[in-house]
């Protein structure tokens, strides 16, 4: 490259417009922009990169073809700019591998761009003018992360459609990025620093094979760099505009204002993944394309049935305390609060929610048990009130029956006639204190039965109808609800245990709380008909047998909504089991778990 200042190519017939509205123009006017220099923090911007010319290994090559902007498994590489008085010119480069859902960074790259000999250079291009497209796009080899059996592979396809997505990379750019820009920084490895997280590292052997391999390979090429060598990284991305907001101090000399080193360990406590990447690429036009489509897979994953097993989830049971009559109004039942769904993947895997979504389950096949209340939901007082009116509204069901009668024409009163018609009358109001009847009732036998028993008696005056009344409705608020309530589960998406390998997704799901329950007293958890399955010790064993007997297979759906701020969330969701106290029995089964499994592989 002859010049540090972007090449402009001219504007071709159908771009003159866009050229006229700046889609090349970068010129700035340097004094102006330095006249009250600031710090500056850039959004994460997604490249590719390069490093001494050679495009570094684990790029899917949708990936590739988009320019960095895909959501395909494999390598990824986002960079961010920074400067100012008070912060040092650097360079930060988070080299990371998806798989699936999941998004890790494995390295962190420091470079001190105010210590570089030379400014950085910058290039405009468009990629169906260059001859050398080829070279510098070249075809990825082989598929080693899957790319092909993405969840999101579709979502990349909508760019290449009508097209042979088998042909080489270079061949499907023409089609995305029309304008790219390339730039290159020369530096001495002795002033590059490297961090290895080790939230990723510890874990390694749970990765899949290919992305181990791309990580264990370009750690490799880092750790082998002589010091005493310069080292060239070359970054390309879809030109935007306005991209060079973020990059041009790094094109001058104006980058040595601060030519410090900025110690991103220090700023973590030594624990480079604690670093709080804060300022993600909320508006940046890859990041929205990538957000409406987890927001079509939500719409959709509503929509599916999922098949599903329920393991009770050990130490969840509501062991009975001193403080359950106080909180609850009823002692514990020793029953699970929350269970460990498990759902099976190789049918549908597209639509489900991120690791570490929060999301609402629904079994309705299995029936939940609710528990009579261990007083009515109001005062009494209210109760009171609630016994009064009700006893007018059979007051006015008797009148009404009595008017029904006479208007059928008949001419001598017939009061077993009246009575059936008051029965009928007075069981629409009776039911609504009622749990709902069963679907052999069609005629609500119970409701017709109260009726008749609430009805005022032949001799009974206004004061003791009404002392018949109240206890009936003061216990009839305390009924229990009926069965099959189809109360959602609240749950949240895990990550597999580690040593763990199957094509399922693991969710935590906490059993409903009974909503008509009084005020002043906790919800207690309902009672779930879930089946009963013998202590689950070798996690893999059951994993692998799951969804063999269809007998054992439950329906599942799923609802979750993505917010416009799902980036923000960490890099990578928690298991619920490392959050625990080491010292629980829910801690010592998921790792006896865990162990089983490692010795079976033995």
């Amino acid at each position: 490259m002859a010049s540090n200042a972007p090449e402009t190519p001219p504007p071709s017939a159908n771009q003159a417009s866009a050229a006229q509205d700046g889609l090349h123009s970068i010129v700035l006017d340097m004094d102006d922009e330095f006249s009250e220099f600031s710090n500056r923090v850039s959004a994460w911007n997604s490249v590719l990169m390069k490093m001494n010319n050679i495009m570094l290994p684990g790029f899917s090559k949708l990936h590739t073809a988009r320019v960095g902007r895909s959501v395909a498994p494999g390598l990824r590489v986002e960079v961010q700019t920074a400067w100012g008085p008070r912060i040092p010119s650097t360079l930060i480069i988070r080299l990371q591998v998806r798989n699936g859902d999941d998004i890790q960074d494995f390295a962190i790259l420091t470079l001190p761009m105010g210590q570089t000999e030379k400014p950085m250079n910058a290039e405009c291009f468009r990629t169906n003018e260059r001859t050398d497209i080829m070279k510098i796009f070249p075809d990825p080899s082989g598929d080693p992360a899957g790319a092909s059996c993405s969840r999101f592979l579709n979502q990349d396809l909508l760019h290449f459609r009508g097209m042979d997505i088998s042909k080489p990379a270079w061949t499907l750019i023409f089609n995305t990025a029309f304008d790219v820009v390339r730039l290159e920084t020369v530096i001495d490895v002795r002033k590059v620093a490297v961090s290895y997280p080790d939230k990723f590292w510890d874990r390694l052997g749970t990765q899949p094979a290919g992305l181990r391999f791309i990580a264990e390979r370009l750690k490799s090429a880092f750790d082998k760099r002589n010091l005493d060598e310069q080292v060239s990284f070359q970054f390309l991305f879809p030109h935007v505009r306005g991209w060079e907001k973020d990059w041009y101090v790094f094109l001058n000399d104006k980058r040595k204002i601060n030519p410090g080193v900025l110690d991103l360990q220090a700023l973590c406590n030594n624990r480079i993944e604690d670093l709080d990447y804060s300022k993600t690429l909320i508006g940046h036009q890859w990041l929205d394309e990538e957000l409406a489509w987890k927001q079509l897979m939500a719409c959709n994953c509503s929509k599916m049935y999922f098949q599903a097993r329920l393991l009770p989830f050990p130490g969840s049971e509501w062991i009975p305390t001193t403080s359950d009559m106080a909180d609850y109004g009823m002692n514990g039942n020793r029953r699970p609060t929350a269970y460990l769904m498990i759902v099976n993947l190789a049918y549908v895997r597209e639509f489900l929610p991120d690791i570490g979504t929060r999301c609402t389950v629904y079994v309705r096949e299995l029936a939940q048990h609710g528990y009579t209340m261990p007083r009515p939901p109001l005062a009494d007082i209210e109760v009171r009130r609630l016994a009064s009116r009700f006893q007018r509204t059979l007051a006015y069901a008797e009148v009404w029956a009595i008017r029904r009668f006479w208007d059928r024409g008949r001419t001598q009163m017939n009061e077993e006639e009246v009575k059936q018609i008051f029965i009928q009358i007075a069981a629409v109001d009776v039911a609504l204190f009622l749990p709902m009847p069963s679907a052999d009732d069609p005629h609500n036998t119970a409701a017709s039965q109260a009726a008749e028993n609430l009805r005022k008696r032949e001799g009974e005056d206004k004061d003791d109808h009404y002392r018949r009344i109240l206890p009936w409705v003061r216990e009839a608020l305390r009924v229990a609800p009926k069965t099959r309530y189809n109360e959602p589960y609240t749950g949240i998406r895990l990550s597999l245990p580690p040593g763990v390998s199957s094509d399922v997704a693991m969710f935590f799901v906490e059993v409903p709380r009974q909503r008509d329950w009084p005020r002043s007293l906790e919800k207690p958890p309902m009672v779930i008909d879930a089946p009963e399955i013998p202590p689950v010790t070798d996690l893999q064993g059951f994993l692998d047998t799951a969804f063999a007997d269809s007998r054992d297979v439950l329906r599942a759906e799923i609802r979750y909504s993505v917010k416009e701020d799902w980036l923000v969330k960490k890099s990578e969701a928690i298991p619920i089991m490392n959050n625990i106290d080491i010292n629980t029995k829910e801690t010592a089964w998921w790792k006896s778990m865990v162990k089983s499994t490692e010795a079976s592989k033995v």
